[in-house]
Parts: structure tokens; sequence; C-alpha cells
């Protein structure tokens, strides 16, 4: 009889944690914003580039991180896949994993992250499955100043998140929008 109830315990706890992991799994039904990418292409591609050498190298951070940002912007999700793409099939391996270089890729990662929550006014007052894409998302990015957009975009320039050409296109995108 005891071997019957345990038997029966660990069919239910299988059950349970089968059931937990597919509600986690990244899909753009679960996702929180599905309308056009936050962050422009180019940046979440090059940001893609490096997720096999931060999986590697800091394998646990790697996997909450792209899940975090498919749970969060599903067409930046799919634009940083695409850069991962680029090395993910080519027998490309990482030889070297350097610290100093891996915690930067990290802070990056986490200035995306913080950017595109910012831009879909997540904060701690508002839990992220509350998050819907709406005909009101439009106004709340204007919330988001000119000013803050600018410092938020210059931020990202000088920390080399993204490149000239973005930078100066982007900017006139904010000013054209006044």
């Amino acid at each position: 009889m005891k071997h019957l109830s345990f038997i029966l315990f660990l069919i239910v706890t299988i059950s349970i944690l089968s059931f937990s992991i597919k509600a986690q799994k990244v899909s753009k039904k679960n996702a929180k914003y599905t309308g056009n990418a936050i962050v422009e292409y180019q940046t979440m591609y090059n940001a893609g580039t490096w997720f096999g050498i931060i999986n590697k190298c800091e394998g646990t951070f790697a996997k909450k991180y792209k899940q975090r940002l498919g749970s969060l912007s599903w067409e930046d999700f799919k634009n940083f896949n695409a850069g991962n793409a680029k090395y993910a099939g080519n027998n490309w391996q990482v030889t070297k994993c350097d610290k100093n270089e891996n915690a930067g890729v990290m802070k990056w990662y986490n200035e995306l992250i913080s950017y595109i929550e910012n831009q879909l006014n997540i904060n701690s007052k508002i839990e992220p499955d509350q998050i819907t894409e709406t005909k009101n998302d439009k106004k709340k990015q204007k919330n988001y100043s000119v000013k803050e957009k600018l410092k938020e975009l210059k931020s990202m320039f000088e920390e080399k998140l993204i490149t000239q050409e973005e930078y100066d296109a982007k900017r006139k995108e904010i000013l054209d929008s006044m």
C-alpha cells in the first residue's frame, strides 16, 4: 500500500511540474505585448548574436533573460532570435569565458529589458500580466516624455549599445513625433 501511495504521489507531482513548465513556455500567445518591436531590429539582432556566449558562460542568466524577453515583447524576442540563429547552427563554439566581457553583456541585456518595461509602463505597481496590447498603448508611450526618451537614447549610444546610424534615426523619429 505504501508503494502505491508513493507512486500516486510521484505521478501527481510530475503532472504538476509538467503543467507549470508548459505554462512558462515562451510563445506569442503568452507575450505581454505583440505589437511592433520596441527596440530597433539591429540592436536586438546584435544582442542575439551574444546569446551563445552568455548561454555557455552564464547559462541560468541567459535562459532566464530569453524567457523574460519573450514574455514581454514578442517582436523583440523574434529579432533577438534572428541574431542568435546566425551562430546557433554553424558549429560555432565558445572557447573562453571572459567574466568582464560577460558582465558588460549581461548589464546591456538588463538595460534592454528595463527599456522595454519602461516603454510598456511596467513598474512595481503593475504586474507584467496586466499589460495587454490595446489602442491605449500609443498613449502610454507618449506619456514617456520626449526628454526622457532622448536621455535614454543618448545613454544607449554612449554605452555603445546602438550604432550612430540607429541613434540618429531614432533621435529624428522622437523629435518628429513632437
